[in-house]
């Protein structure tokens, strides 16, 4: 079970990866190709949320886990109630005069909280080794990571074509399916995906 929590904490950062990270980077692009008159904070909102959604699939797997084994209760009061404390110390944030994006900071900081909680949890409810947990996904996430910033940050620098975006999302796939295949899953997740290809 937690082999398989930890394969689904990996293919979903992954797959969010190869979309996220190129519409952070191109965010102002986007919004501009799409809404013209762009409203103030909508760049740095957009980007802060979709970060934030990506950060909580590093361990999505060890919430479904949770599930699994049962003990629910625990599990939900301490996260969910970290999560809406969001609300409040955003709200806390603006009435001592902190800017919009003070907002946005906290809200990440809780999800990273709340991914990072996950793997404790784990450890004192179905014996999660948080070294192997680690070794395993955050840091075979690294190398595809690197690569999709390295190739976005020298489409948007050096590139400036209409619907730029579009071209950035297509390369940075295509460079980061290799470093995926072979630096990020193992050797049994290579075969199993195999097999369902095969079977398709």
């Amino acid at each position: 079970m937690l082999s398989k929590s930890e394969s689904a904490s990996k293919f979903a950062f992954l797959l969010m990866a190869i979309v996220v990270i190129p519409l952070v980077w191109e965010m102002p692009h986007v919004l501009d190709c799409w809404l013209k008159n762009v409203p103030d904070y909508s760049v740095v909102f957009c980007q802060y949320v979709l970060i934030a959604a990506l950060i909580d699939q590093i361990t999505i797997g060890l919430g479904i886990a949770n599930q699994a084994i049962g003990k629910i209760r625990n599990y939900s009061l301490v996260i969910n109630t970290i999560k809406l404390l969001t609300l409040p110390i955003a709200w806390i944030c603006l009435v001592q005069g902190f800017p919009v994006e003070s907002t946005m900071y906290c809200y990440l900081g809780v999800e990273i909280l709340c991914a990072c909680l996950r793997l404790p949890f784990l450890k004192y409810t179905a014996g999660l080794s948080i070294r192997h947990f680690v070794g395993h996904v955050c840091m075979r996430v690294a190398l595809p990571v690197l690569m999709l910033i390295m190739t976005c940050f020298i489409f948007t620098r050096f590139i400036d074509i209409e619907y730029r975006f579009i071209y950035t999302l297509i390369v940075s796939a295509i460079l980061c399916l290799p470093v995926i295949w072979y630096g990020s899953l193992c050797r049994k997740e290579r075969y199993t995906i195999r097999e369902i290809i095969k079977r398709k």
